[in-house]
């Protein structure tokens, strides 16, 4: 009972509720600050709408799939269409904004007596990647507003924000600074990134293998406690092999391509900082990836611990 509850809770309240459903929010967010503005080449925008890309085709081909009535997740998790629409109701209701990316209470959490972090847990390597968004959102936020000031009468940006506090029951966490100051804005930005690449990757496909062991897949409880039957394993590999493929293009992209063609149309006076930022994070994550995928023990590792490499990085949550 245990193990199919945490497969219910992962599968539909963490991927589905939390990820792509809460997340869609931000994207009706960014429409209304800057699309409906007619700020399509605001670079605050440009650079944060790469991990938007399409994810609205994404959620809504989600939601039919899965949660309509009569759809896969109530059948896969024998449970009633207006039970799974509570839990998801739930899920929104206490959601809070990248609580994932806490990593400051995280990282406290996981240190042992002697002040070292638990082996294998996934802060270990999630850290390097939060180090590499910061970097980037650093330099990124630092090229477009000299100063808090800018930051704060920058009115499509506070639009977003407004908006944010609209669409989302609980308040932002206080390691944003209500998006009043660079600092508190490239946090914010760094946290969303990572979320919407490394966590739905984790989340959507990287930890899909779990999925296809029949020895621990489990997402109904048989009536006499028994073991699970046949049907109940495949039913889950087919929903994990119908939606753990990402259709989403490559963070890294094809042929070492940057992207940085995506800052086109981006005012020249922001131009030459974010294609210097945008190279660097390239640059990073390549690094990072040789180094995971050095050796047998690294890759083992990897896919013993769900660990997430950049070559296999969406831009954003796919399917």
């Amino acid at each position: 009972m245990v193990l199919a509850s945490m497969y219910f809770q992962v599968i539909s309240g963490k991927h589905l509720g939390i990820i792509h459903m809460t997340y869609n929010l931000l994207e009706v967010v960014f429409h209304n600050a800057f699309d409906a503005q007619g700020q399509f080449n605001h670079p605050f925008r440009t650079f944060m709408y790469l991990h938007l890309f399409s994810h609205e085709l994404a959620e809504e081909l989600t939601t039919e799939h899965l949660v309509q009535e009569g759809a896969v997740f109530t059948q896969i998790f024998a449970t009633t269409h207006d039970s799974l629409i509570n839990h998801l109701n739930d899920e929104y209701h206490r959601f809070e904004y990248a609580a994932d990316e806490d990593f400051e209470y995280r990282e406290e959490i996981m240190r042992m007596d002697n002040g070292q972090l638990l082996p294998g847990v996934c802060i270990n390597w999630e850290l390097a990647y939060a180090k590499i968004w910061r970097k980037y959102t650093d330099a990124l936020i630092h090229t477009i507003y000299p100063d808090d000031k800018a930051v704060q009468n920058d009115k499509y940006l506070q639009d977003m924000y407004r908006g944010l506090k609209q669409v989302y029951f609980n308040n932002l966490p206080k390691r944003y600074a209500e998006l009043q100051t660079k600092a508190g804005l490239s946090r914010w930005a760094s946290d969303t990134i990572h979320h919407l690449t490394v966590r739905h990757q984790v989340y959507g496909t990287t930890g899909i293998n779990s999925a296809m062991d029949p020895r621990i897949s489990s997402p109904q409880v048989p009536k006499d406690g028994g073991t699970p039957g046949v049907d109940e394993w495949r039913s889950l590999v087919c929903v994990g092999l119908a939606t753990a493929c990402a259709r989403f293009t490559l963070l890294l992209g094809p042929n070492d391509e940057k992207f940085v063609y995506l800052l086109d149309g981006v005012d020249p006076v922001y131009y030459q900082g974010m294609a210097k930022a945008f190279e660097d994070l390239h640059d990073d994550l390549v690094a990072l990836d040789k180094k995971w995928t050095s050796d047998a023990e690294n890759r083992t590792f990897n896919y013993n611990y769900f660990r997430a490499v950049p070559s296999v990085l969406r831009t954003g949550p796919g399917y």
